[in-house]
């Protein structure tokens, strides 16, 4: 039985963020977790791609046998807003991904991630690009 039994798995549409689902299968095994897909965009241009690219993370999970899986695509600052997500949804875990970007002190992860790491008080699991 998981310890997590629901998760967070927060999208920016990054090569790195389609691993994730391979790190959800890994750290929660227990098909009854329940999966919340988020995708976070500061303008909501990108809605379409986004609910795309979510709805295969979806068909993906749910054929690993997952069957509580639901899709948030809100608009606003990501950092904020999956905060926001993950209290609302009483996860008790995040999952994302981080491609480096930033300079110095975000050597080791991308802004947002940089910044969640900061701000949220659930465990935050980032997969990091080789």
């Amino acid at each position: 039985m998981s310890t997590f039994t629901k998760v967070l798995l927060a999208t920016d549409l990054s090569p790195q963020a389609d691993k994730l689902t391979e790190c959800l299968f890994c750290l929660c095994p227990d098909t009854e977790t329940e999966v919340v897909l988020a995708h976070a965009d500061p303008d909501g241009s990108s809605f379409k791609k986004a609910r795309s690219r979510l709805d295969g993370y979806k068909n993906d999970i749910e054929q690993a046998g997952y069957e509580e899986i639901s899709i948030v695509t809100p608009a606003g600052e990501p950092c904020e807003t999956l905060s926001r997500l993950a209290e609302e949804n009483d996860a008790d875990l995040m999952l994302v991904a981080s491609h480096r970007k930033g300079f110095l002190k975000r050597a080791l992860m991308g802004s947002t991630t940089y910044e969640l790491a900061r701000a949220t008080m659930i465990p935050l699991l980032i997969n990091k690009d080789e």
